[in-house]
């Protein structure tokens, strides 16, 4: 009966070891997994750090080289002082300008930078012509939480500012639709920065005279600055003037700019928006220019537009 007992506490004291180490069983198992589980993790994000600094790498340093090293071109190059189809036929890329006539405004066109302006190489000429999106909004910032001028904002027009500068052009900029901190700022905080700031009005520089507007179609797109419906647009087309010599505006695809340009007859015609549009074509006796630097994919591939405009055929 002893020898019974005995046995029977060491196969409870056993049944009791093995209920108590089950849980310190089951918590080794799931803190062997965490830590399983969080070096995959590491590892995972060491990886994507590895693959953005690439980019990153080929982005800043890469392209501006391998352009230089391959020959491509520095812009496509239209002379407006042929008829608009003409100038439009014969524009070509370019690694070099031509030298600039006499009484002619050399015009370098840019749109869609969308905050790779430090990988562009921007032409030398007396103007330099943004047609807007120069941020690059994914619509992840709601307006009333912008302030009113943000430094991403301010900076990115501070740097397009010296990119002029240092081409030693004066700059006229219009806004796009991923640009929501212009729209928000407002026209006078912009023009602090980029005087020649056009938001649907005008004005002359180096003797041409500008008008700008902002406006493009809305769409389910988050990025809808300066997009509103075209009925409620239509103030913003009338005010318009004729006889422009450069109309600059973000969209120039859309149906309404054709009407536009048949009343106002600029004889140039700005654009940019949709990207894979890029290039010279002529409208009645205007040459649009859409001058989408970035592609589809937002890498800027695509050159700059440069256009000659001959003062004496203007005046």
């Amino acid at each position: 009966v002893a020898h019974r007992r005995l046995r029977w506490r060491r196969q409870r004291a056993q049944a009791q070891r093995q209920e108590r180490e089950a849980p310190r069983e089951e918590w080794q198992r799931r803190l062997e997994e965490a830590e399983r589980l969080e070096q995959q993790r590491l590892l995972e994000d060491q990886r994507r750090q590895e693959q953005r600094l690439k980019r990153v790498v080929e982005a800043v340093l890469w392209q501006p080289v391998h352009a230089r090293l391959t020959g491509a071109p520095l812009a496509i190059y239209a002379d407006l002082s042929l008829p608009a189809a003409e100038a439009a036929a014969r524009a070509t890329a370019v690694r070099g300008l031509p030298r600039r006539p006499r009484g002619v405004v050399r015009l370098a066109c840019i749109s869609d930078t969308h905050m790779k302006l430090g990988q562009i190489r921007i032409p030398p000429g007396d103007v330099l012509v943004h047609a807007g999106d120069l941020l690059l909004c994914r619509g992840l910032l709601p307006v009333p939480f912008l302030p009113p001028l943000s430094r991403r904002t301010a900076a990115q027009l501070r740097l397009l500012r010296s990119a002029a500068r240092a081409s030693g052009a004066e700059l006229v900029f219009v806004a796009g639709n991923h640009d929501t901190g212009v729209e928000h700022a407002g026209a006078a905080a912009v023009r602090e920065i980029v005087p020649h700031y056009l938001e649907n009005d005008g004005k002359e520089v180096q003797g041409l005279r500008f008008h700008g507007c902002p406006w493009s179609p809305p769409s389910r797109s988050p990025n809808s600055a300066f997009r509103i419906p075209e009925r409620e647009a239509k103030p913003w087309f009338d005010a318009v003037p004729p006889g422009l010599d450069v109309l600059v505006t973000h969209d120039g695809a859309h149906g309404v700019w054709d009407a536009v340009v048949e009343c106002a007859a600029p004889r140039l015609h700005v654009c940019g928006h949709l990207h894979s549009l890029h290039g010279v074509r002529a409208v009645g006796g205007t040459l649009r220019v859409n001058a989408s630097v970035c592609d589809n994919d937002y890498y800027p591939t695509q050159p700059p537009i440069v256009v000659d405009l001959p003062m004496q055929q203007l005046k």
